[in-house]
């Protein structure tokens, strides 16, 4: 199911760095995203491993809990700045 979740987003990902980026810069935006996936890879494992050993696995998934709370409340507010466009009746 992840990688499906994953694999489905990508499309949407890649759409978003190409409207965001100035044609120039498409390049530099993709690689800049391959660089980071590639690194969160190799330093996602390191760095929740030692976290868990420190302070232990059920305080580690606490911590991650709130930090996705917080990014989904961000979000959230962001939607709100930019509402939907509806459809006028007219």
């Amino acid at each position: 199911l992840l990688g499906f979740a994953l694999g489905s987003v990508q499309p949407m990902v890649m759409s978003l760095l190409h409207q965001i980026t100035p044609p120039a810069r498409h390049g530099e935006a993709l690689g800049l995203r391959l660089m980071a996936i590639n690194a969160s890879s190799v330093l996602m494992p390191m760095l929740f491993g030692s976290a868990g050993a420190v302070i232990g696995v059920g305080g580690l998934f606490w911590v991650v809990g709130c930090a996705v709370g917080g990014g989904a409340r961000t979000a959230w507010r962001m939607g709100e700045n930019h509402p939907a466009e509806s459809p006028q009746k007219g």
